[in-house]
């Protein structure tokens, strides 16, 4: 809901409640929510922290489900710290840990977040694939604020070729869509800040893409056209 200050207060509850209770898994929650906070609030340093220590104490209880998420929480981190490299790397670590598991919905998320650091290494045909493959699963599972997030990726890659028209279509199609979360609305921004485009030109691409109907343009990048 992007209210960061009551989900900040409610996170260091869980993490004192935690901790006094000696509750190791709920504190290895507790840090990686802190994290995801940080993160939202681009505090990329502490960000990092917080997920290295959720990391460090998932592996003391030999928690493999909370490793993976770290992992993946750190793989977004390192790419909004232009670490891409490191970034493919921390996806790839948690897609095998959530494959091993059977997490399906959290395949789909590391999937996608190492198309994210593909498209900024310029391994665009990988992350086409990735892409794909993660848009595919989500659809499947029906997680709608993922399958949106999916879109998004798919714009990054048409803006990274050189077809901002697209891309701006998919972020405006993405934008008007009731299930769309702070955590995506922020990155939204930040990719249309980065093209460097005209205003009136970046208004109208969006206004275009919320004209398209969600589930045509679904097929159609599983079809291959986009």
């Amino acid at each position: 809901m992007g209210d960061l200050a009551a989900a900040e207060t409610h996170a260091a509850e869980a993490l004192m409640a935690s901790r006094a209770a000696g509750d190791m898994p709920g504190e290895t929650g507790a840090l990686n929510a802190l994290g995801i906070i940080a993160s939202d609030r681009r505090q990329l340093p502490r960000a990092m922290a917080m997920y290295e220590q959720s990391l460090a104490l998932a592996r003391r209880t030999n928690h493999l489900s909370a490793q993976a998420l770290a992992l993946l929480n750190l793989g977004n981190t390192a790419y909004l710290r232009g670490d891409y490299a490191a970034a493919a790397d921390y996806a790839q670590s948690a897609l095998e840990r959530f494959q091993e598991l059977g997490q399906q919905h959290n395949v789909s998320m590391a999937l996608a977040n190492r198309a994210q650091a593909d498209i900024k290494l310029g391994h665009v045909a990988a992350a086409r694939r990735g892409a794909r493959e993660a848009l595919a699963l989500v659809h499947s599972l029906g997680a709608q604020p993922s399958v949106l997030w999916t879109i998004c990726l798919f714009g990054q890659l048409l803006a990274q070729t050189g077809d901002t028209t697209q891309a701006l279509a998919l972020y405006g199609l993405a934008r008007a869509q009731p299930a769309l979360d702070n955590q995506l609305r922020v990155e939204i921004d930040e990719e249309l800040a980065g093209l460097g485009l005209p205003p009136d030109e970046v208004a109208a691409g969006l206004a275009a893409g919320a004209r398209l109907d969600l589930a045509t343009v679904i097929a159609e990048i599983l079809a291959g056209d986009w």
